[in-house]
């Protein structure tokens, strides 16, 4: 257990009807879900998440972050100094929190962004496994970088344009609950969406070779 663990349970399905059928969902979809529930339950979560994207496709864009094999290490760098600057601040990030770039806190954070970026289509040229960082640390994330493809998208542009919208907002709670809206838009559409729709396109396959059974109790486990 890692990233800001002490709430890590309560955040671990969708809702209780997710929860009770939760060997009938694929371990994408339930970490989807997952992810749906913790940012949208925690806004300042969501705050601190979406801004550390914003500003690692942002250093990306503008060169402060290189697109090479060193880009995790440049993300985890990022992770370090905002972390370093809002702890204290935030009730969830204490000042006894361990930041140095071996921490569990930083690596999983790290993944969790790329998987963020990747996996919400917003960067190109880097691979990432789209497995559950918060129950422990994953040993291997299957980390993919082709330097020279390495590259920011439309869904990139429309994000930080999203994001750079929001940071003219004077009042800080209006900014808390845009950023918290930002970054559920990017789960539930690209992560819980896709997911979901896999696994109902398995169970039409699977129901069509077997020739019988009823998918609407099968397909509920899937939206």
């Amino acid at each position: 257990m890692n990233i800001f663990d002490q709430d890590y349970p309560e955040y671990r399905y969708a809702d209780e009807a997710t929860s009770k059928h939760s060997d009938k969902l694929t371990d994408e979809l339930k970490y989807a879900l997952h992810l749906e529930k913790m940012f949208s339950s925690n806004k300042n979560f969501a705050f601190i998440y979406c801004n550390v994207l914003a500003f690692f496709l942002l250093g990306l864009e503008s060169g402060l972050i290189k697109k090479d094999k060193l880009i995790v290490d440049s993300l985890k760098k990022l992770i370090v100094e905002y972390f370093s600057y809002i702890k204290g601040k935030i009730d969830v990030l204490p000042k006894s929190t361990d930041l140095s770039l071996d921490s569990e806190l930083v690596k999983s954070s790290a993944y969790l962004v790329l998987q963020l970026a990747e996996q919400g289509f917003m960067l190109q040229g880097v691979t990432i496994k789209f497995t559950d960082v918060f129950n422990s640390a994953p040993s291997n994330m299957n980390i993919t970088v082709k330097s020279s493809k390495i590259c920011l998208t439309d869904h990139a542009d429309a994000f930080l344009n999203d994001f750079k919208f929001i940071q003219e907002i004077g009042d800080y709670s209006k900014r808390l609950d845009k950023l918290s809206t930002l970054l559920g838009e990017v789960i539930t559409s690209d992560f819980v969406e896709k997911y979901a729709i896999r696994k109902c396109k398995k169970l039409k396959n699977r129901s069509k070779q077997q020739g019988k059974g009823d998918l609407r109790l099968s397909l509920s486990f899937c939206l």
